[in-house]
């Protein structure tokens, strides 16, 4: 191989070696950019689980007071702070029940204790009688 041969094949490497350069750099692009378009389709489908779930929470407000299209997304909030009030005068009784369940426990508790007193107190006055 020549002298002039041997600068051919180092053009030929030195524009391969710019070429793939220039492919590197349009790969790092194109990834980025799908990486933009990745995130994008997220936050869509994160907007989109948003949307379903006040939609749904709307049609159980639709149900329950009427037409929803009168409605804003504030007026929404509003009814469903509404109702999770009166959700919880709803859970009032059952507060009770948990109080009366309660009681009897400390009742139950209390018959078991006066029964032990009471086996106690015959066995000792078994004992005594045993005794004399």
């Amino acid at each position: 191989m020549n002298k002039a041969e041997f600068d051919n094949e180092i053009g030929h490497i030195s524009a391969l070696k710019s070429t793939m350069e220039k492919l590197n750099c349009f790969f790092e692009k194109l990834d980025n950019q799908v990486n933009e378009m990745l995130t994008a389709v997220q936050q869509t489908e994160v907007n989109m689980d948003q949307w379903n779930h006040m939609m749904k929470r709307a049609a159980m407000i639709s149900k329950l007071t009427g037409n929803i299209e009168n409605f804003s997304p504030a007026d929404i909030e509003e009814k469903i702070e509404e109702l999770n009030l009166s959700n919880k005068d709803n859970d009032i009784p059952l507060q009770e029940n948990q109080t009366n369940a309660q009681k009897l426990k400390d009742t139950s508790a209390i018959r078991k204790v006066k029964s032990s007193i009471k086996h106690n107190g015959r066995a000792r006055l078994k004992t005594r009688m045993q005794r004399k």
